[in-house]
């Protein structure tokens, strides 16, 4: 079972950094399956109005009265309990930003020390301001290996997921992401998991 509470708390920073948020994480789907008789979508862009003053999410419709999102974080994630973060760099071609085995002793907002609930591997990505989640996902993925036979294998041993920081200024902002990045993310069984968050004008 993946360790979903060592992230920080939400909105938490650590070198520039946003931190992994402590909430549920969705259920992983082995690269090539099918959730709920639905086939998984691959190859779509998707448009997001993101309304801060209700509970509405508008997906795939551009409105020019629809300000672009104010600013995006971005970083990629690989957990397991039996993973190994040397076998990963050598798979991938990349080094991690940061990564470590189950029972790994880690340190604590507290300056305590405790163990890894399970195994992490990850690469963190600068801010960007205005958003450009295409171009992070761009810069998380360049270097790694396309040999979809390796991501395979990693997304049916691991759970693989971009964790996307939405930041919004104004009450009504959107954001695009490409065919083209899902496209990739979708042949390499790499999940999206989007964070909210409004921050306002200071």
């Amino acid at each position: 079972m993946a360790d979903r509470s060592r992230y920080g708390h939400i909105g938490k920073e650590r070198d520039g950094q946003i931190a992994h948020p402590t909430k549920g994480w969705p259920e992983a789907v082995p690269f090539g399956s099918a959730k709920n008789g639905q086939s998984l979508p691959m190859c779509i862009g998707v448009r997001f109005g993101l309304h801060f003053s209700g509970i509405a999410v508008n997906q795939n419709s551009r409105s020019t009265l629809v300000a672009e999102l104010s600013m995006t974080a971005a970083s990629f994630r690989i957990l397991g309990d039996d993973l190994v973060p040397e076998e990963l760099t050598i798979l991938l071609g990349k080094n991690p930003s940061d990564a470590y085995r189950k029972g790994e002793e880690l340190p604590t907002p507290l300056g305590n020390r405790r163990a890894a609930r399970t195994g992490y591997w990850g690469i963190a990505v600068a801010r960007k301001e205005p958003a450009d989640l295409d171009a992070q996902i761009a810069e998380i993925l360049d270097g790694m290996t396309d040999d979809l036979g390796v991501w395979q294998e990693l997304a049916n041993r691991f759970q693989l997921e971009i964790f996307c920081g939405l930041f919004l200024k104004e009450f009504n902002e959107g954001l695009s992401i490409s065919a083209a990045t899902t496209a990739l993310l979708g042949a390499r069984g790499i999940s999206l998991d989007f964070d909210i968050y409004y921050k306002g004008d200071d």
